[in-house]
């Protein structure tokens, strides 16, 4: 797919949750998939590849590719699929822990079914349930599925007091968000051959900087960040990306920071995560190993 005007800038947004996702705003009148896929045909003609990133689960990435072959979309010319975990280490203040966000950007050359049996069933018998809930798991046991990703939110409502409930979010909101897993199993599952060479990893960079600098977390949080290939933010401006990339700078760490729309809401939202706020640029083809390749630092946000 190489430009014979040579590598060009195009957009890349490499996190946007459909209408699949587990957690999602997507209001509208009308059908909301119609509206999505609209949205996503309505986007400036610079954007180019988007990562689809429905945290656990592709089956908008799998919609997203049968609407491709119906002749839909037309104006974008990559998907990659993302699956985005919650590992199982922390950030934020005592009482109020906040999860590590940690993607995986796949090739779209593998096949979706490859990822959900050779990635995701791999990682299903290796998750935890976070500390205040960690009981829950001698009663919950089930694969991760909406169901039982509600099933389990609604174990945790249930848990605290009465007054407190109204303090949570729905039960497939809460399941998903204490589901994590851990860091080395997921590398090690990313080691299968199915997976060399295609896939990239990267973290949110909001939740890393929250996670404290001291004697017990610094080394971890270095290495964490270090580890990854690329690390994601959504800003509301040009200038807070700025102030992100060079507090990242000044801590020493990658700084390969790419800011993603983290889309949740439509075209039009007064909403920063919305589709089409995206302000990264890449020199390199619309592929997944155009990107992956020694031109990962080419880009530009604009």
């Amino acid at each position: 797919m190489n430009d014979t005007r040579g590598s060009i800038w195009r957009k890349w947004d490499l996190q946007v949750h459909t209408p699949a996702s587990i957690v999602n705003e997507y209001k509208t009148t009308g059908e909301k998939w119609e509206t999505f896929l609209e949205n996503l045909e309505r986007l400036p003609p610079e954007f180019s590849v988007v990562g689809v990133n429905d945290y656990i689960f592709i089956d908008g990435y799998k919609r997203i590719l049968d609407e491709k072959k119906k002749g839909r979309l037309k104006n974008l010319a990559r998907f990659l699929p993302v699956i985005e975990l919650r590992l199982a280490m922390f950030s934020g203040s005592k009482g109020h822990l906040n999860r590590v966000n940690y993607h995986v950007i796949f090739s779209d050359q593998i096949d979706p079914e490859v990822i959900e049996q050779q990635f995701l069933n791999a990682l299903w018998s290796q998750y935890d349930i976070t500390p205040p809930f960690a009981d829950l798991k001698k009663k919950w046991k089930a694969i991760p599925t909406e169901a039982s990703l509600k099933e389990l939110g609604q174990m945790i409502i249930d848990s605290v007091p009465r007054d407190k409930q109204g303090d949570y979010g729905s039960p497939l909101g809460e399941g998903f968000n204490n589901l994590t897993f851990n860091l080395d199993q997921i590398r090690e599952v990313l080691q299968r051959p199915q997976f060399e060479n295609k896939h990239l990893t990267a973290i949110g960079k909001t939740e890393w900087a929250d996670i404290a600098w001291n004697d017990h977390s610094i080394a971890d949080k270095k290495n964490l960040i270090n580890s990854v290939d690329l690390v994601f933010i959504s800003s509301a401006s040009v200038k807070d990306w700025e102030k992100a990339r060079d507090h990242l700078k000044a801590s020493g760490v990658n700084r390969r920071l790419l800011d993603c729309s983290d889309a949740h809401y439509f075209l039009g939202s007064d909403q920063k995560d919305r589709i089409g706020k995206c302000f990264t640029w890449i020199k390199a083809d619309p592929t997944f190993e155009g990107y992956s390749g020694p031109r990962i630092l080419d880009q530009a946000i604009s």
